[in-house]
């Protein structure tokens, strides 16, 4: 070996240093603390379960009921932070939009029924979070002679927790339900009304890729059991339209009952099911961003990490 060749060599050695110190120092057991905080941006899909639209049946449980056609977006902003290496708890705030519809349903009675609606859906949620398989930083490919240990680039986790959601049910073309009281809310006989602001329990499940030792690619899947029937403004039996329409105003009657055959959705008849609650769910990819802990030292700051490169 010619002294060219073996200065870089040796160069080439030295450059490699830091990143398989960076591999094995990521890998123990506390290294973990220094990137325990964590913000992400996500974009994705939206969907709704409730009384309208659904499959060209008679309305099913849970996924059976769900309309592809109606996937809409969402976005989300989150803050997480890690409590121990597998268990973190994170915030989270979600827009997003979700909308059914009779008209795509073959069912004869929920065709018939022929009602629609979209709503705009604000969560601000708090859910722990379990980390089954922890991504890492590291050399991930068969070089000969690389010390250290071998990162995992795919991580797995689940969630659970408790939010607070606003919606605001509304026609497609665009007309708010909840003042039409459609379903006689707050009259004789009718239900009390709804409260636009309703608990949500989100679940799911979420894969993470590592890019580097800060920056992370996730998809995560998560669905919403909530509190209320009327997040597509349906839930109980038609009212009578004439009093509809003296307390509220044409209007109300009109967008109680559109039914397309005559008789079958008046005063008395079934519009929704009180007995099964509303749901909704989001599929997104996050970009997530780990920030690196600092320690402070007097007026100054500097990185809290080990010294990874030799000095000259």
């Amino acid at each position: 070996m010619d002294k060219l060749t073996y200065k870089i060599f040796l160069l080439l050695i030295v450059l490699t240093l830091p990143f398989f110190a960076d591999a094995q120092l990521f890998r123990s057991s506390n290294y973990w603390r220094q990137y325990r905080k964590e913000i992400s941006f996500g974009i994705g899909a939206s969907n709704t379960l409730t009384e309208l639209g659904g499959r060209d049946r008679v309305g099913s449980d849970f996924i059976y009921d769900l309309e592809l056609t109606k996937t809409k977006y969402s976005l989300s902003f989150a803050y997480r932070y890690f409590i121990k290496k597998n268990i973190a708890v994170r915030t989270s705030l979600f827009y997003a939009m979700v909308s059914g519809d009779d008209a795509l349903t073959d069912d004869v009675a929920r065709h018939n029924r022929n009602l629609n609606f979209k709503s705009p859906i604000v969560e601000l949620s708090f859910v722990g979070e379990y980390h089954l398989i922890n991504e890492s930083a590291g050399h991930r490919y068969k070089l000969k002679g690389a010390r250290g240990h071998k990162g995992t680039a795919i991580g797995m986790y689940t969630f659970v927790g408790l939010g607070l959601f606003y919606f605001d049910p509304r026609a497609l073309d665009g007309t708010r339900l909840k003042p039409l009281h459609t379903e006689g809310q707050g009259l004789e006989g009718g239900p009390k009304q709804y409260s636009s602001i309703n608990l949500a329990f989100p679940v799911g499940l979420g894969f993470r890729y590592s890019i580097n030792t800060q920056w992370r690619i996730s998809l995560q899947g998560g669905y919403r059991f909530t509190t209320t029937d009327y997040l597509d403004d349906v839930s109980t039996v038609g009212y009578n339209p004439d009093e509809l329409e003296i307390a509220y105003g044409p209007q109300s009657p009109t967008y109680a009952n559109r039914g397309l055959t005559k008789g079958w959705w008046g005063e008395g008849q079934q519009r929704g099911d009180p007995t099964d609650r509303d749901g909704y769910m989001f599929l997104q990819l996050q970009i997530n961003y780990k920030i690196l802990k600092r320690r402070k030292y007097g007026r100054g700051s500097r990185i809290k990490t080990r010294r990874s490169m030799p000095s000259f």
